[in-house]
């Protein structure tokens, strides 16, 4: 049984609601901010429209902590939460999970004695992320589609966690998959899985017929030549973070569209989601507690 605690949740997505109501079912204290324009219906859950940092063992901030660097990533709330402000509150003692902390707000943290932990760098979490993407990405096929999963020809770019699972669950549904990497291991890897596997640069050299491509790779990898060897009613799926795969303006000049899907576990699959950050969150807690943290 993990030792009772003091939370505040502040700011983040519907998945922070839910990673708030997980925790206070299991008997802590938790307290919300930055969540006033959520319909909340779990009475179990405290909604504070002024965060107070002072009576919390520990911080959970959301994923991303913040998309601009100054303000707290809460787009359900009414105010803004400036970084600066959050930072002091902090004391000696506390901990604080964010996701994608960045150096500086880490550094930030630290220097007021509190721990500074990005839940979002945990393995186990990643891999569910990814998952729980592939999944969405399925589901968003599914119903755009104007043809059916079987039997389409799709097309993954990229083969980490998520082009790994999208390309089973496509595959499992009797998709055509195409999986194009650069990693010669990634290649293989995919080919043994199943897939079609060429390296990326197979995009550029001849026509492709495909219903879909979703890029995974955090990087300008979909450029005007690859999207000229594309079908014009392809759907381009771009999972990854700006500056993004695809090329906009290149897609923008052959008149196709490029549907943007970042961050799908909380648009899909918030309570999953949710519930899978707060357990990351307590055994987390549980290693600092017995080994300590820097």
């Amino acid at each position: 049984m993990d030792q009772k605690k003091t939370y505040s949740v502040i700011g983040g997505d519907t998945r922070l609601f839910y990673t708030a109501s997980y925790l206070a079912k299991t008997g802590h204290s938790v307290s919300i901010t930055g969540m006033d324009l959520l319909d909340l219906h779990d009475t179990s859950v405290k909604s504070e429209l002024i965060y107070n940092t002072a009576k919390a063992d520990t911080l959970i901030l959301g994923l991303p902590f913040s998309k601009n660097g100054k303000t707290l990533h809460a787009p359900f709330g009414a105010d803004t939460i400036l970084l600066s402000e959050l930072r002091s509150q902090l004391h000696p003692g506390q901990i604080i999970f964010a996701g994608m902390l960045s150096p500086a707000f880490e550094a930030a943290i630290k220097s007021t004695g509190a721990h500074a932990i990005d839940y979002f760098k945990d393995p186990s979490l990643t891999l569910y992320n990814a998952l729980l993407t592939a999944e969405a990405i399925t589901g968003i096929l599914i119903k755009k589609l104007p043809c059916s999963v079987f039997g389409a020809r799709i097309a993954i770019t990229g083969y980490g966690r998520i082009g790994f699972y999208l390309s089973r669950m496509l595959h499992s549904l009797g998709a055509d998959v195409h999986v194009f990497a650069r990693d010669p291991l990634q290649i293989s890897k995919a080919a043994a899985n199943g897939a079609n596997a060429f390296h990326l640069s197979d995009l550029h050299k001849k026509r492709h017929h495909f219903k879909a491509l979703i890029n995974t790779i955090p990087a300008p990898v979909i450029d005007h030549n690859a999207l000229r060897n594309l079908n014009r009613d392809c759907m381009l799926i771009e999972t990854a973070s700006a500056p993004y795969g695809i090329a906009a303006d290149d897609a923008k000049e052959f008149r196709m569209t490029i549907d943007l899907e970042s961050g799908l576990p909380g648009k899909y699959a918030p309570e999953t989601a949710g519930i899978i950050i707060a357990e990351t969150i307590l055994r987390l807690e549980r290693e600092v507690t017995e080994h300590g943290t820097s």
